[in-house]
């Protein structure tokens, strides 16, 4: 791409160590809190060993923060800007699933492409979830030259199916696709039938140590982004080689009694540590410790009712409370100068950081490579102790949702008005972090001992929202809200969060293709799917095509309701005719609500139809 490396010195000390062409290892933990990590755990501390360890070996990063998430914390890392300036803000709970048919714009270049044009070999392991209705939308087509993925939000650690299922509406059964596919480079992907019935981690980690592998035989250096599906639900018992009762009990040991979802979470956690052990002790073993960077961090918060924790912080996923954005980060190379390793950062980062940071630490790319950017290079105070080179972060945009689905036909998203936006904001004030938070439910501390299992981070209470402004460098609990008493701060926050407001101009989300997609996967009588989540829209394809394998629905997760829909009408079908059945489903008393999201068909609710052959 640029041929030669970028002749930008990394730092201005000529001691300070010199990254360019490290390995880069990116581990992705998936809703992992605040206490979740060992080293700042209040009952799990020796959960983690080896991330503990590479922790104290490394620098941790103790004011770092994400979306609050899986999809748009992935899009931050991914991209280096903030979702809502790609289109990709809207993100309340179930605004992307299985079957949604949107991603991250293709005109977005991710983190992976600028690795590979910077000369490295890059490879995708794990939750890719930012994507997947069409093909060029999978990471072997957006810089990753070889990639295993699942794209929804969870699966079954085993057989790899999609949960929760989708619903087939011709039969009102519940139907969970396998989600695992793999891709290579300038091929088409392929089903991932040979792994089906291997824990994800030790699925992913034996990829991850299979790439590592070839560094034998490739002499690029390799960016590699490991997702692991730890430490989601649902929490499946590890395999013993992984969590042994004998030898692993006693990291759990300050569990509180009776309460199991945190003992099965801690398994979960304890059998990704000892994994990535495997990883990091297959780094050693080759010798590439002292020319390799490894990043750990959480896509977002924990869900208390899952079994994961946030204490001391307040709320969790899907919520800008500290429990659902502030959350474990830290980074580690065996060339760290001895004055940095075992050091912490203080100073504010975000998700959107990790991309320059990592692409201009090993010289990979140049910011003009990178183009527009919302993060930060951070890899001066991060590797070595020193100032960043364009200084340290004053201002993270947490959130920024601006549309909201219509509770009515027709259904679609609508912008919604400055003041009702769910939007949040950090602002480093001199020595104070404060936090702006706008339409935010009311959230509390959940303690792990707590009867947390009847809370489940899909119950917050929407109807209940309020605006506040925190100082969290003196209240990280977030107890004291000064909305009140610091005016001007408000103010002057306010006004930033317009100028982010007025950036986002677009939302590429579109409604959940459920039944349409199902036609596509399902193998059951009448459709020939392979009864994997595949891409099931092709460029420029006309939607009717698709409508004409079989029913089409939305599940509109956000106003509460699931919105059935008939079977459309066939292509040589009078349209006018099929209008006027619209109009009678409305008609009928007892007919069940019309959803049509953007699709060129007119799409219509039927009580209970024929099954279709």
């Amino acid at each position: 791409h640029h041929g030669a490396r970028s002749t930008e010195p990394s730092s201005t000390d000529p001691s300070a160590v010199d990254f360019t062409d490290f390995n880069v290892i990116f581990v992705l933990v998936d809703d992992m809190g605040h206490n979740d990590v060992g080293y700042t755990s209040t009952d799990m501390p020796n959960a983690t060993e080896t991330l503990n360890h590479y922790a104290r070996e490394g620098v941790t990063i103790s004011n770092y923060y994400t979306q609050s998430s899986c999809t748009p914390s992935r899009v931050a890392l991914l991209t280096g800007r903030y979702p809502s300036n790609i289109g990709m803000g809207y993100d309340l709970a179930g605004a992307f699933t299985t079957s949604t048919p949107y991603g991250v714009p293709l005109d977005v270049d991710m983190v992976g492409r600028h690795f590979q044009n910077g000369g490295y070999r890059t490879a995708f392991i794990g939750k890719w979830n930012v994507g997947h209705f069409q093909e060029e939308y999978l990471p072997h087509n957006r810089g990753f030259e070889s990639a295993i993925m699942f794209n929804s939000d969870a699966i079954h650690y085993y057989n790899h199916t999609s949960t929760p299922a989708v619903i087939d509406h011709l039969t009102d059964e519940w139907y969970s696709p396998i989600d695992m596919l793999e891709g290579v480079k300038d091929s088409p992907f392929t089903l991932s039938k040979d792994t089906t019935g291997t824990y994800t981690t030790e699925l992913f980690t034996d990829r991850a140590v299979a790439e590592l592998g070839l560094l034998d035989s490739d002499s690029r250096p390799l960016f590699m982004y490991v997702a692991y599906q730890s430490v989601h639900i649902p929490h499946d018992e590890p395999p013993a080689s992984l969590y042994d009762y004998d030898l692993d009990e006693y990291k759990l040991e300050n569990i509180a009694e009776g309460v199991h979802s945190r003992w099965h979470f801690g398994k979960t956690l304890v059998a990704m540590d000892n994994s990535i052990k495997k990883m990091m002790d297959h780094v050693e073993a080759m010798g590439l410790s002292d020319t390799t960077i490894l990043a750990v961090t959480s896509d977002n918060g924990a869900c208390p009712g899952d079994g994961g924790n946030n204490a001391p912080y307040r709320g969790g996923k899907f919520q800008s409370y500290e429990g659902g954005v502030h959350v474990p980060a830290f980074i580690w190379s065996g060339a760290m100068a001895n004055n940095v390793k075992g050091t912490i950062e203080t100073g504010l980062m975000h998700a959107v950081d990790w991309m320059p940071t990592l692409l201009r630490a090993t010289g990979a790319a140049t910011w003009d490579d990178m183009g527009e950017l919302d993060g930060m290079d951070l890899s001066a105070a991060l590797l070595n102790g020193e100032e960043p080179s364009r200084g340290y972060r004053t201002e993270i945009l947490l959130r920024m949702n601006k549309w909201e689905e219509t509770s009515t036909p027709p259904y679609h998203y609508a912008h919604k008005a400055f003041d009702e936006s769910y939007m949040a904001l950090v602002v480093k004030s001199g020595d104070r972090v404060l936090k702006m938070m706008m339409n935010e439910a009311v959230s509390e501390v959940r303690h792990p001992d707590s009867s947390s299992s009847n809370y489940s981070c899909l119950s917050i209470d929407k109807t209940n929202l309020e605006t506040f402004l925190f100082d969290v460098t003196d209240d990280n609990k977030e107890e004291k809200n000064l909305w009140g008493t610091l005016v001007e701060e408000r103010a002057n926050m306010t006004l930033r969060l317009r100028h982010w407001y007025d950036m986002a101009n677009f939302t590429a989300f579109h409604m959940s293709e459920e039944s349409v997609a199902l036609a596509h996967w399902s193998k059951k009588d009448g459709f020939n799917g392979t009864g994997f989540v595949t891409p099931w829209h092709k460029p420029n394809e006309d939607m009717k095509l698709l409508l004409s394998h079989g029913f089409i629905t939305s599940i509109n997760y956000t106003v509460g309701k699931i919105y059935p829909v008939l079977e459309p009408p066939s292509l040589d079908e009078d349209p006018d005719a099929a209008e006027d059945e619209v109009e009678d489903a409305e008609a009928a008393e007892d007919a069940p609500e019309v959803a049509a999201p953007e699709v060129a068909a007119p799409e219509v609710a039927a009580p209970e139809g024929p099954g279709r052959k």
